[in-house]
């Protein structure tokens, strides 16, 4: 199987995952929904450091919170962008994660999600 099929059928799945997420946000509300995955990531960012993987490392697998990274995204579409508890803390720990492709473009678009609350509250800015 070639790399574009593999790429084709992930991208594919996404936008079933999309579809399954958006749903969940209305049958829960946007709210709880980037409340429960916003603690999926901090458990998997938990887990990540539990067992002594560098940031940075190639070895380390980071398709979990990426996964969870990309969650929060299709929430935050769907979240009214008021003052939130969780946005201080997203935003910290976005910061803080490595610079690795398959992290970046999924962040870089979890930004996006955030440029009407980052307009007040550019001090979060610098650590990104």
């Amino acid at each position: 199987m070639g790399t574009k099929v593999i790429c084709d059928e992930v991208e594919e799945a996404r936008f079933d995952w999309k579809d399954t997420i958006i749903d969940c946000t209305h049958v829960l509300t946007s709210e709880v929904c980037l409340e429960r995955a916003c603690q999926a990531l901090q458990r998997e960012l938990q887990n990540t450091a539990a067992t002594g993987q560098v940031a940075g490392s190639s070895d380390v697998r980071w398709d979990k919170v990426e996964a969870c990274l990309f969650c929060i995204e299709v929430v935050i579409q769907r979240t009214p962008m008021q003052e939130s508890p969780v946005y201080p803390q997203l935003m910290a720990c976005i910061g803080s994660l490595p610079n690795l492709p398959g992290l970046k473009t999924t962040i870089i678009c979890l930004i996006g999600g955030f440029s009407y609350w980052l307009r007040t509250n550019g001090s979060f800015l610098p650590s990104l």
